[in-house]
């Protein structure tokens, strides 16, 4: 199944919403466990949380699309934008 990577980036001034929907933002990652390869919060250069990476298993970019736009960060706003590509890992870990 093809892998593909979420790039999510926060709108400016989101931390207080992500802060408030960082529970439910987990718990939908969680739910769809087979589907989420590896996730986590791309950070500033002060370790602040600026957004969001995700690398997915689908069977599909519209199904990965579909699995973003459902996404409780999405749905409340923290996200200014999501890319949505195709990945194909090359050297080491396979995701």
């Amino acid at each position: 199944m093809p892998t593909y990577v979420l790039e999510c980036r926060d709108r400016e001034g989101a931390g207080s919403l992500r802060a408030q929907h960082l529970e439910a933002h987990r718990s939908y990652l969680r739910s769809h466990e087979q589907m989420v390869r590896l996730a986590g919060p791309l950070l500033s250069d002060t370790s602040e949380p600026i957004g969001s990476l995700l690398f997915l298993s689908c069977a599909s970019r519209a199904e990965a699309v579909a699995f973003g736009e459902a996404d409780p960060f999405t749905q409340a706003g923290v996200f200014d934008s999501v890319i949505v590509r195709e990945f194909k890992a090359e050297v080491g870990s396979k995701i």
